[in-house]
């Protein structure tokens, strides 16, 4: 195999995670393997090993890059301190877009996800760091307790993983606007209930 042009460590890298997430929507993580992943690359094996030791070591690379740097948009808005509305309305359609455009969330992979503890952990860590953050800021910004403002984001989330389940599993389309509308609505109603501090 003719190797691609030498590229900058960064930029190989990224390059690599971009293969392995079109690989692994294609094949599945099992079926998967780090050979499929450098020649989707155009590196050779070597190259790809350079970065990461193997398989589950890409994987993690690819969930970080996916959900881990969504999470951390997330938590980067709420340091501004929005509107609590607003910040519901962003969240919100931010997601509608990762969900309407998103090719490598399958049900497999985030199996895999759930087995492969290094994943496991990853995600476990970035949702908790999520949900207690986003936690604080309902609660000071209405009259939620903690534990009522993170079932309030829980629910959310599941009504996400709801959809996502819709998508792969169920023909149909999704009318992302309405969905979206209809979420946010729900929420702006709850937080206006428990005194919300900005106008709805």
């Amino acid at each position: 195999m003719k190797q691609s042009p030498k590229l900058p460590a960064q930029i190989r890298r990224a390059q690599l995670i971009d293969a392995a997430i079109e690989v692994f929507n294609r094949k599945g993580f099992t079926g998967a393997t780090t050979e499929d992943i450098a020649r989707k690359a155009g590196v050779t094996k070597g190259a790809l090993y350079f970065h990461f030791k193997n398989k589950e070591d890409i994987f993690l690379a690819v969930v970080k890059e996916t959900a881990g740097r969504h999470i951390e948009q997330i938590l980067e808005y709420l340091k501004t301190q929005p509107p609590i509305n607003r910040f519901i309305k962003v969240v919100v359609h931010d997601y509608m877009g990762i969900l309407k455009e998103e090719k490598q969330l399958t049900i497999e992979l985030w199996e895999q996800a759930h087995k492969i503890r290094r994943v496991r952990d990853y995600m476990a860590n970035v949702h908790g760091k999520m949900v207690n953050n986003i936690a604080r800021y309902i609660k000071k910004n209405s009259s939620l307790s903690t534990n009522k403002s993170k079932s309030l984001i829980w629910i959310m989330h599941a009504i996400f993983d709801g959809m996502l389940v819709q998508k792969l599993c169920y023909e149909g389309a999704i009318n992302y606007k309405i969905m979206a509308d209809q979420i946010i609505s729900m929420h702006q109603l709850y937080l206006k209930k428990h005194k919300a501090t900005d106008k709805i």
